[in-house]
């Protein structure tokens, strides 16, 4: 079992209940829908070298589900081949990650049953998100990248709202408040759509602008 010392801390049970009902095998500690996973990790991880990383779930004494990250290398002792390693408890990590996954997948059914365009401006990389309705709305990609760019060039607005865009964007820019500004985008056809789009700031603690979220919509 290695380290008995480290997985009684972890796990709660006495190198006796190790020995006695787990037969001084981790892998007998191993949550069973853990080992099929488990499995696959090691074969394939094996297959490109002797370092491994593997995820696993174990039960705590008190029937806790506790997730362990098991940094470990290959080794070999008289022709037999073992794992040595750390056992790290990452239980809280593997929760904030679901968790947030659970928010992306809330999200993105939102947006795909929203008839309006979602949009987020990352500020400090000038990066643009649209949400997919963009395309099916206008009929073609947009542009994200280099957004402040984008917004000159005209490639997307009418030529007589680009200057009432960036005015209104300005005053986001210097700090201002929620603005509502109506412009003329074009279609794949060539064609102008009139749009609302509400934006607001994002700002950092300090007073940076940060994002720019919002809506457009259709009018």
């Amino acid at each position: 079992c290695g380290d008995t010392n480290g997985i009684t801390l972890l796990l709660g049970h006495s190198k006796e209940e190790i020995f006695t009902y787990y037969s001084n095998s981790f892998w007998e500690l191993i949550d069973t829908e853990s080992k099929k996973d488990l499995k696959r990790q090691l074969e394939k991880q094996l297959l490109a070298g002797d370092d491994v990383e593997l995820l696993c779930g174990a039960r705590h004494k008190n029937g806790e589900m506790l997730w362990l990250l098991n940094r470990a290398r290959r080794i070999v002792v008289e022709d037999k081949e073992y794992l040595a390693g750390i056992l790290i408890d990452v239980t809280k990590a593997k929760e904030n990650h679901d968790k947030q996954l659970k928010t992306l997948e809330k999200y993105q059914i939102i947006l795909s049953q929203t008839e309006n365009i979602i949009f987020e401006w990352d500020y400090t990389t000038d990066t643009m998100f649209f949400s997919d309705t963009w395309e099916s709305i206008l009929g073609y990609k947009p542009e994200t990248e280099n957004f402040s760019k984008v917004i000159k060039s005209k490639n997307h607005l009418y030529q007589g709202d680009v200057q009432r865009l960036t005015e209104q964007l300005q005053v986001i820019f210097e700090g201002g408040a929620y603005q509502i500004i109506e412009v003329r985008i074009m279609k794949a056809n060539g064609e102008y759509l009139w749009c609302r789009i509400r934006a607001t700031g994002v700002y950092s603690e300090n007073g940076d602008l940060k994002k720019i979220v919002g809506i457009i919509i259709d009018i």
